[in-house]
């Protein structure tokens, strides 16, 4: 059998961890190291659970992604996936959005060690 491109394993994480952000965001936690880290819109979480608490805090009922991009790179042990896309929260309008993570291998799976979100509004 053939091993996935990187290129596969980086949508398949995006469309999994999207679609649990969506549909189960309670659960969120588990794609997170123990010790991950990951800053949201500038401010930093540590920690599956802080990072889980962060993400249950997001103020929708109904959340739709639309990916645009994933694009994957190996770098030593890890993958460092970025994601564009566009984040619909409830009825409001679609907003832009770039997400960077970093992958790396626990025991035999990927899991998030580090990630970085940003809205993507610019303020002049």
């Amino acid at each position: 059998m053939q091993q996935p491109s990187l290129d596969e394993i980086g949508k398949q994480f995006a469309m999994q961890y999207y679609d649990k952000l969506k549909t189960a965001r309670q659960t969120i936690g588990s794609f997170f190291h123990e010790q991950a880290r990951m800053i949201y819109e500038g401010v930093e979480a540590v920690g599956r659970d802080a990072i889980a608490m962060k993400l249950m805090e997001l103020k929708c009922n109904t959340l739709n992604v639309f990916l645009t991009s994933v694009d994957t790179l190996s770098v030593e042990n890890s993958l460092v996936i970025l994601v564009c896309g566009q984040l619909q929260c409830d009825e409001d309008r679609p907003l832009s959005f770039c997400e960077t993570f970093t992958l790396s291998m626990v025991n035999g799976c990927f899991l998030v060690s580090n990630s970085i979100f940003r809205l993507n509004i610019h303020h002049f």
